[in-house]
This record gives C-alpha cells, structure tokens and sequence, in this order.
C-alpha cells in the first residue's frame, strides 16, 4: 500500500517539476497586475497533502451521564497518518457590479497509511477501573472534505488586502477498525489475551456538517503571494458505526451519535507566479473540532434501541500541501 502511494507521490513532484521547467519564465513580468484588468480572473489547484489526525470519543453509562461511570466507553484513534489530494477553485470578480466578490469550490480526500485504535471501558468514574482494552489498526481509513465559500475583497493598498469569507462545509472521517488484539480483560467470562479469534472489520463514520465565518488577509508583491486565513466553524456532528463481531448489535449500522459542535481552522499559504499562466504553492493547517455532549442510539439484532450519553468527540489534525495552480 504504501509503495504504491509513493509512486503517486512522485508522479505529482514530478508533474510539478515538468510544468515548471517546461513553462517560459516570467519572473520579471509582474502577471498580478495584468489579472487585474480582466472582468474576472479564475484559479485552479491541484496537489497532494500530508496530515495527521486524532479522532476520540466515549459515552456514559446513561442519558444523564450522572450515574457511575461517567464514561463507559472510550474509542481513541491516534496518529492517523493521511496522504490527500487536494484540488480548488476560485473566480475573481475585478470590476463590475460583483468587484471584489470571490467565489471558491474545494475539495480534498484522503487515505491513511498508518494509524492505531484503542477502545476503552470502564467500571469508575473517570476513566478508573479499566477493564477492556484491545488495540486495532486504521490504516485504510479515509477523510473527505467539502467547502462552498464566499468572500468579498478589501483592498488596503497595492500589496495588502483583506476579504471576510462565508462557506458552508462538509468533513468526513471514515475511521476503520482491523486486525484487533485484546490487551486487557478483568471479567468473569474474559476473552482471550491477544489476537482476535474473528476477523475484526468495523468501522465509524464521522460527519461534521454546518458552516463557517472568516476571512484571510493576503499579501501580493509581484509574482509571489502570501495568504493567511482563520475560520470558526459551526457544525451538526452525526455518526454511523459498523461493529462486525458484536452479534447482538443491528448490522450494517449498529449505533449512532448526534450532537452540535464547533471548532478552528487556519491556513498559511505561499504562491510564487513562474510563468503567465501557472503557479506553484505551499500551504501549512491545523484544525481542532469538538462536538458537546448528545446522544448515543444503539441498535439491537432483536429490533429493540437502546440509549445513554454521548460525552463528547473532538478531532485534530495538522499537515501540509503542496502543488501547481492555472491562473487566468
């Protein structure tokens, strides 16, 4: 898996290097300027990224979450190596009725390639009296996110201007469970320590769906552009989780979740101009999500639902991107 990844890895270093070698320099010819004069100017991107993430969430023994304990069950997905295409859109509006407006498409997906699980229960409050653990592998996983953004663009001066940003917004992780072993087991009827006996093949769908307010503040000198941008997102949070080895649960979704949520994004991006029509880019995230306390529905085999608490879930992620842009 990871050598084949690789190889795409390398075809887009090497796509990035042809373009550039193969485009006549214009290094000295400030193309910002000549944009300007058109009624609208237009940007596509594509490139690959690199990112890791954390995903946890648990839930309480009741609906509550005041009864002994607090937290019955914890899931926490650590360093969840990703490899991502990104790809963008943006048209420009220069003059006009619509001057300043800025309308953007962006899309990323993402596979992990490396990434472990570990699911948690307890008798104490607080996470006291262990008594399950096992580990799994998420490699395999996947992300995807969506944004539809709107903006409008404050000049300050040649160089400096601001645009204030709207969008709505979709990110997904689609989090998979395999080759399960068990660590810790203090029941009467305990499993056994070590490998799963089943083949383990679950996995939970997480959905972050709302909008977000923004904005960036953009600094162009010549053919080299420096971007900064920060976003506060607003989001419905649902979930769908698969548990393939729990019998007595409904199959293929065997528990839900549902809560609001909020969180923080913000972006660095560097793009230098190297010929009329195309550019090459860099760019540095983070991002910090959290869903507050909501609901936990499971689904029985014999038609019945059960509920109790859900604490809360939270994600974080950081990486980096790079990659060629066309620029009319």
């Amino acid at each position: 898996m990871k050598a084949v990844k690789n190889s795409h890895s390398s075809a887009w270093i090497a796509s990035i290097l042809l373009a550039a070698t193969a485009a006549p320099s214009f290094a000295d010819f400030d193309y910002h300027l000549e944009r300007q004069d058109k009624a609208i100017s237009l940007d596509l991107a594509a490139g690959i990224g690199y990112r890791t993430g954390d995903l946890q969430w648990s839930i309480a023994s009741d609906v509550t979450g005041g009864e002994t304990p607090n937290i019955l069950s914890e899931l926490t997905y650590s360093d969840i190596e990703l490899e991502e295409f990104n790809s963008r859109g943006r048209l420009i509006f220069n003059y006009g009725f619509l001057e300043g407006v800025i309308v953007e498409g962006r899309f990323v997906s993402g596979e992990a390639t490396d990434g472990t699980n570990q699911d948690s229960d307890y008798n104490g409050d607080n996470r006291t009296g262990e008594y399950s653990r096992s580990l799994s592998d998420a490699e395999g996983s996947e992300t995807t996110e969506f944004e539809l953004i709107f903006g409008y663009q404050v000049k300050l001066s040649e160089s400096f201007s601001i645009t204030p940003k709207m969008a709505y917004s979709y990110n997904e992780q689609h989090m998979k469970m395999t080759n399960g072993v068990q660590i810790l087991d203090t029941r009467a009827m305990a499993l056994s320590l070590g490998p799963f006996n089943s083949d383990l093949n679950s996995h939970y769908t997480a959905e972050w769906e709302g909008f977000w307010l923004g904005g960036d503040i953009t600094w162009q000198s010549g053919n080299h552009r420096l971007n900064a941008e920060i976003q506060y997102h607003i989001q419905d949070y649902y979930a769908e989780a698969n548990w393939n080895l729990r019998e007595d649960f409904e199959h293929p979704v065997s528990f839900a979740h549902w809560s609001d949520g909020d969180g923080l994004r913000w972006k660095l991006n560097y793009r230098y101009q190297f010929s009329r029509y195309f550019s090459a880019w860099v760019e540095a995230s983070a991002e910090d999500f959290e869903a507050d306390p909501g609901r936990d529905v499971v689904y029985f085999s014999n038609g019945t639902r059960g509920a109790t608490r859900l604490n809360g879930v939270t994600w974080e992620a950081s990486g980096y991107a790079f990659g060629v842009e066309f620029n009319y």
